[in-house]
């Protein structure tokens, strides 16, 4: 790669970065949310159970097993998992660009 090649790259990358920082911010905000309505929406569903006499010990079975119970869930838990994979990306974006910056001094020191 020539200096101006690397330059570019560079900024690529910086960019691309600011990117994975936001979608850090937006998970990491949106995943205690998700999480709450998922709990909030389990808990509502058990005292409905436990009111229609379900016994006690298969409430919690039958509950996680209803459809919207577990779609909330799956939601939970994916925007949980992508805000890992922005955390990962971020990573893998500063060693990158850390030695794209490392190559541009030495294309540029030469």
């Amino acid at each position: 790669m020539s200096g101006v090649d690397l330059l570019l790259e560079l900024r690529k990358t910086k960019e691309e970065l600011f990117q994975a920082l936001s979608d850090l911010d937006m998970y990491s905000k949106e995943a205690p949310l998700k999480r709450r309505d998922y709990r909030r929406e389990k808990a509502k569903r058990t005292a409905v159970k436990r009111a229609e006499g379900v016994p006690v010990s298969i409430i919690q079975t039958i509950v996680d097993g209803e459809d919207d119970i577990a779609d909330l869930w799956c939601i939970a838990e994916q925007t949980e998992n992508l805000k890992g994979v922005a955390a990962e990306k971020i990573n893998i974006l500063k060693q990158w660009f850390s030695f794209l910056r490392e190559q541009t001094g030495r294309e540029w020191s030469s």
